[in-house]
């Protein structure tokens, strides 16, 4: 009832927020997951346009057949200011770098604003196809695949910077917690969220195994 009066007032009623929360809390918030055990920990990590937020929750019950109370381990919240949009932005320096076009230049700049009108949609065919055959605004047509950009060294760069960032986010967690999320069968729930979760390299976060002050978490994918 409150949500439906809020809806109606026509403006935020920004007065009545003591204090907002980070993406990720608001993820987890929601999070519906279907498991046979007591406890269960979570990283989610919400990619959204210019963010990417990253935090680690517990859920907990006491009995199989009770609902999952989850709790938020505050000293794992952590962020980083590069999301889509910085795979929008490497994707057109990409093709600047192929086609040798200078974006300073008024030429270049006219290219890269046509360019920067659909980036977003070009990206999503590249990624889902594999390949993207651009036509630029002066006539220059290209082809871009998507295994020579995500092995571009700039691309390389911003996946690096996702694992670490993922990595240290449970840098923040004490001993135990990481003790308890390597030991034998655990896996370390991984839900990647928001308008970027399909990328590669966001995807990438939920498998494998990190090492964290020599704790090695294995990572299982869930679908949010």
């Amino acid at each position: 009832s409150a949500l439906v009066k809020v809806r109606d007032l026509g403006a935020r009623p920004g007065h009545l927020v003591a204090d907002g929360i980070p993406e990720p809390v608001a993820v987890a918030g929601g999070l519906i997951y279907d498991s046979d055990n007591l406890r269960d920990v979570y990283m989610v990590v919400d990619v959204g346009a210019g963010t990417t937020d990253f935090g680690v929750f517990v859920a907990t019950r006491k009995t199989i057949d009770d609902d999952f109370v989850m709790h938020q381990l505050s000293s794992s919240i952590n962020g980083v200011m590069q999301a889509g949009d910085k795979v929008d932005d490497l994707l057109i320096a990409y093709i600047g770098t192929q086609e040798g076009i200078n974006f300073d230049s008024p030429h270049g700049i006219e290219i890269k604003r046509n360019l920067s009108q659909t980036i977003r949609e070009q990206k999503e065919i590249l990624f889902r196809d594999g390949r993207w055959k651009f036509a630029l605004s002066d006539g220059t047509v290209g082809v871009v695949t998507k295994e020579a950009l995500l092995t571009s060294p700039q691309m390389c760069r911003f996946a690096a910077l996702m694992q670490t960032t993922f990595a240290d986010s449970l840098d923040r967690l004490n001993d135990s917690w990481l003790s308890f999320l390597s030991s034998p069968g655990m896996r370390l729930k991984v839900v990647v969220t928001g308008g970027g979760a399909s990328l590669d390299m966001m995807q990438a976060l939920a498998t494998g195994v990190v090492d964290v002050r020599g704790f090695r978490i294995a990572r299982e994918l869930v679908v949010s």
